[in-house]
């Protein structure tokens, strides 16, 4: 469907994002705890393979809650289409 090769991508999520990733991207996922929260926070740390297109970034954005870990590249591309759309909705008033 997607032109590029597939990446490993990381994301930080609640529990309740498992599912629609594995319904997105099949069981071959790999989900554990995320050591870096020290709070008592349910995040976990979830990896699938995808091609990182500006689909995929719209899709994770769409989920809510959601961070891109990795790839750099991939996290940088999602700051900056964050970045882009909010600067769309601050100039309109």
């Amino acid at each position: 469907m997607f032109t590029g090769d597939e990446r490993k991508i990381t994301v930080a999520a609640s529990e309740e994002m498992v599912g629609p990733i594995i319904d997105q991207f099949g069981k071959n996922i790999k989900v554990c705890a995320n050591p870096d929260k020290t709070d008592k926070s349910n995040e976990l740390l979830i990896e699938f393979y995808a091609v990182p297109s500006i689909i995929l970034l719209g899709w994770l954005v769409g989920l809510g809650d959601v961070e891109v870990i990795g790839p750099k590249e991939v996290k940088e591309d999602m700051i900056d289409l964050l970045k882009k759309t909010s600067a769309k909705y601050d100039r309109q008033g």
